[in-house]
């Protein structure tokens, strides 16, 4: 499907003037199942998700008010390496490069007292894990998820000193 039909949709359903597309359609990763990955600023009104099936084709859109946009944070990492198909005063670009620059600052440096809390927390939560019930398979695959965290820090620490 062109990228002109999602516009034109995007742009008159939800009275949008920016629209920048990113995901798997932009980075060449996309299949037959993939989605329509879109993010979309309008002057005003609510946050709004549009996760219709558009023409075949799943649309995954996030829709924000200038306001709601006007000083992103990290939350928006995902659009990285998008592309604009419309924009106004080229909102979509200065947003793009805002976003490029909060990834390539990286993310915060993670404060000794919560490593700390990290490091006793972990083996109180192994404990609970090793219960043979539902309780004890939720524990462990939170436990996995933090051990994960826990090891890319370890590493970057190791490397970077």
């Amino acid at each position: 499907m062109p990228n002109q039909t999602i516009l034109n949709y995007i742009l008159k359903k939800h009275d949008c003037h920016t629209v920048i597309l990113y995901g798997s359609r932009v980075d060449g990763t996309n299949d037959a199942t993939s989605d329509y990955d879109i993010l979309a600023i309008r002057d005003s009104g609510d946050f709004e998700k549009d996760c219709a099936v558009f023409e075949g084709c799943y649309l995954d859109a996030f829709i924000y008010s200038e306001g709601n946009i006007i000083e992103p944070d990290s939350f928006l990492i995902r659009i990285k390496d998008g592309i604009v198909l419309a924009q106004k005063n080229k909102l979509g670009d200065e947003l793009l490069s805002h976003v490029t620059k909060i990834y390539e600052h990286g993310p915060e440096k993670t404060p000794a007292w919560e490593k700390q809390e990290i490091i006793s927390w972990l083996p109180k939560m192994l404990e609970r894990a090793k219960r043979n019930d539902v309780e004890g398979n939720y524990r462990r695959h939170w436990l996995q998820t933090e051990l994960l965290k826990c090891g890319i820090w370890a590493l970057k620490n190791h490397l970077l000193g």
